[in-house]
């Protein structure tokens, strides 16, 4: 399509959201497109089709009253088999899934958004150009058609008549009787001959052609000889060692013969098997995170068509460029670095050293060479000329499109495409697509640069409560020292517990405040004076009423300290009880957190079964009747059962 036809071709927007509308028409209207129509209403799409007939239609997926896939369900009986109506998505959904599902439903190409304006325009042009190119090729059939069945009118049933028809046509052209027999010939290229007409001339179909094509060309003869009407088909067939693609047509000559037309597809067949291979490989870039990921899903997807691809890295610094990422076979790799002198991945040449290097470096253009060795010799140093043409078979590079990468207004890299059937016509879609590969790359640079910083910030952060834990350790070590009847004391409640809370269930996250807690359980006794704390005798009324407001001084000690807040149960809670007798707040049943209701089972379990200036330890069986009798008025009851359990567990497991 030419420039000015293709600013004239007819844009149908669709978009709930104004503002994404509004985008896309100021885009539109900045590169010369004025023939556009916008929707919010995805409703009105079929109408607005059936009235308008758009050339292109931009359609969003996510809408109310009727999402992108059903408006494209809608649109498939409106759209002729024949006919070619790109469909290009826009949709925030950056899973390849939905994007599968896109194509599936009939788009031909989707972006993600935000869309890089660039690529927009980069779509909607290449969309148009195929649509035209599809247009195009439909008028030639349709002109074609129209010439040989006038003629065909014009002439008897005679073989001479038949023959002079045949020779007008520039394709393939086969007369066919109602049993395959081939009667006549025509072949402006003879290189599409499956073999020679010696061999086939007077032969039928199944003896001449495998038998599978021979099952499709008779069905096809058969139903035109009975329908009157004209059938068509495409085929494959490996001539001189290549598959080569073909479209048929069948039409009626005379009342016992068909007339086959066939027409050479390869190159445009092998067109869109790169289209494919390139979106393929974008779906595979929507999985990687890493330019190695990258690369590595690209590779897999070309070499399914027989494509290969290099990327060349731009190092601005020092004006060169040097092959990063290749797929060569380590035996031509090393073949290649014993020429040069140096291995592949560190061979850096200029960025002026040939007239393509600069071109697409320096001035952004993608390039076509059917001549690598040419290339080659100019890229080695001198004296190593020679080896150009021996490293051009060693690599296999028949031809060559190279585009640039553009990442931040830069050219960052240069992406290579390989393969024998590559033509000048293929450079907009491998330009389309390096600008897709820029943006990957870019978005797994982003990745790598945010994944750094968070193993950074998680480092600082683990670094950080190592110091608050050790803060918290010393705390609860002078603590003890404070008190030497205590001593251990704050050591073997926090293991207890820890052991008791992962048996209730607490999860990591939470068990890591439990031990906090428990470390600093009675870090309030700070605000005790050493006559009381430290008096070896029992303590008078007064003194208690002294000591039992230390957990409020631990609460007040503790609360402003942001990150210990959560580890407040304990050293706030310990002294409650389950029948709301405890303090400093009397709270009752499940009012009291779990963490504190567990630890005080265990703080008692330890004061008990320690030695203490003024009574000896008792007997952990002693405890546990203790305990036991204290379930439902000191204890929660189902504390008291589980604590019992997981002291029975533990000293079984150390027995």
């Amino acid at each position: 399509m030419s420039d000015d036809k293709s600013k004239n071709a007819k844009i149908l927007i669709v978009d709930d959201q104004e503002s994404n509308l509004a985008v896309l028409e100021k885009l539109l209207k900045k590169k010369g497109y004025e023939n556009f129509k916008s929707l919010t209403d995805p409703r009105r799409v079929v109408p607005t089709f059936q009235e308008w007939q758009p050339d292109l239609i931009l359609l969003d997926l996510m809408m109310p009253n009727m999402d992108g896939f059903a408006v494209m369900e809608a649109l498939k009986p409106l759209i002729p088999a024949e006919d070619y109506l790109p469909i290009l998505v826009l949709t925030a959904d950056a899973f390849a899934e939905t994007k599968q599902r896109a194509l599936s439903s009939g788009a031909m190409d989707f972006l993600s958004k935000p869309f890089d304006v660039v690529e927009v325009m980069l779509r909607i042009e290449n969309l148009l150009q195929t649509r035209a190119l599809h247009r195009q090729l439909q008028n030639q059939n349709a002109t074609l058609e129209e010439r040989v069945f006038k003629r065909t009118a014009q002439l008897s049933e005679s073989k001479m008549r038949n023959h002079a028809m045949l020779e007008a046509i520039p394709d393939l052209m086969f007369l066919n009787n109602q049993d395959g027999v081939y009667l006549d010939y025509h072949a402006d290229n003879p290189k599409d001959l499956l073999i020679s007409p010696e061999e086939f001339m007077g032969k039928t179909i199944r003896e001449v052609l495998p038998p599978e094509l021979a099952d499709v060309f008779m069905r096809n003869i058969q139903s035109t000889l009975e329908t009157g009407k004209k059938h068509s088909c495409e085929y494959a067939l490996t001539l001189e060692g290549n598959l080569a693609y073909f479209e048929a047509r069948f039409a009626r000559c005379g009342s016992r013969d068909v007339m086959m037309m066939a027409r050479n597809i390869t190159e445009r067949k092998r067109a869109e098997q790169l289209v494919q291979a390139l979106n393929a490989a974008s779906l595979e870039m929507e999985r990687a995170l890493s330019r190695e990921e990258i690369f590595n899903g690209l590779q897999r997807e070309l070499k399914k068509l027989d494509f290969s691809c290099m990327i060349y890295l731009v190092d601005e610094t020092e004006d060169v460029m040097y092959m990063k990422y290749f797929s060569l076979p380590p035996g031509v790799v090393k073949a290649i670095g014993a020429m040069v002198g140096k291995p592949i991945p560190e061979y850096k040449i200029s960025v002026d050293s040939t007239d393509m290097s600069r071109r697409i470096a320096r001035g952004r253009e993608t390039c076509f060479t059917s001549n690598p060795a040419e290339e080659i010799a100019r890229l080695l140093p001198v004296g190593l000329n020679r080896f150009a043409d021996e490293i051009a078979k060693l690599l296999n590079l028949p031809k060559i499109i190279s585009a640039p990468m553009i990442i931040d207004n830069r050219v960052s890299a240069v992406f290579a495409l390989l393969s024998k059937s590559l033509t000048k016509e293929d450079a907009p879609a491998v330009t389309a697509f390096a600008n897709q590969l820029a943006a990957a790359w870019h978005q797994a640079d982003l990745f790598e640069q945010a994944r750094r910083e968070i193993v950074q910030r998680k480092q600082a952060e683990e670094e950080l409560f190592n110091a608050f834990d050790s803060t918290i350790r010393g705390w609860s070590h002078a603590m003890d020292l404070r008190d030497k009847e205590t001593e251990g004391h704050t050591l073997r409640v926090t293991e207890i517990t820890m052991n008791l809370a992962r048996a209730a269930g607490l999860t990591e996250a939470e068990l890591v405040h439990v031990r906090r807690g428990a470390l600093l359980h009675d870090i309030g006794k700070i605000g005790v004076p050493d006559g009381i704390l430290l008096k070896p005798d029992k303590l008078t009324d007064d003194e208690w009423v002294i000591m039992r407001q230390h957990p409020q001084f631990g609460y007040e000690m503790i609360s402003p300290i942001a990150y210990l807040k959560p580890a407040l149960d304990i050293p706030y809670c310990h002294h409650e009880k389950w029948d709301g007798t405890g303090y400093p707040r009397g709270l009752k049943g499940e009012q009291i957190p779990l963490a504190a209701r567990l630890f005080a089972l265990v703080d008692v379990w330890d004061a008990l079964t320690s030695d203490r200036p003024y009574r000896a330890a008792w007997s952990k069986e002693k405890v546990t009747e203790h305990i036991q009798s204290l379930s439902g008025t000191h204890f929660e009851p189902k504390a008291v059962e589980l604590f019992l359990k997981v002291m029975s567990t533990d000293e079984k497991n150390a027995d």
